[in-house]
């Protein structure tokens, strides 16, 4: 069965605006753009290309798996705070890298579960 769904890119983006106080500027790091492009998305002008958009679904789904231990502030604490569990690195700046799988292997500890 096929589920279709309403949601936007623009939603995406607010999502991780909201989830994970991000700033346009750091969405469109994360994702590899420039911040005027992630405007053009939450205005609905435009979509994420192949590249930008897999970046964007994995860091939803990276804020989405940190939604499950930290409020929002947590989340923005966590991704800017160096972490023993990444060898001492910033889960930003490893976002932006898109290196996500250290990430949520890093969350998947955090959890309690076995990476």
């Amino acid at each position: 069965m096929t589920v279709h769904s309403d949601e936007s890119y623009a939603d995406v983006v607010r999502q991780l605006m909201t989830k994970g106080r991000l700033t346009v500027r750091e969405v469109a790091s994360f994702t590899g753009v420039r911040p005027r492009e992630v405007s053009r998305w939450l205005k609905s002008e435009s979509a994420p290309g192949a590249r930008s958009r897999r970046r964007v679904l994995d860091t939803r789904y990276v804020l989405v798996q940190l939604a499950e231990v930290y409020r929002p502030e947590g989340v923005e604490i966590w991704l800017h705070t160096p972490n023993r569990e990444l060898d001492g690195a910033r889960p930003a700046d490893l976002l932006e890298q898109g290196a996500t799988t250290l990430v949520l292997r890093a969350i998947d500890r955090l959890k309690g579960m076995d990476a």
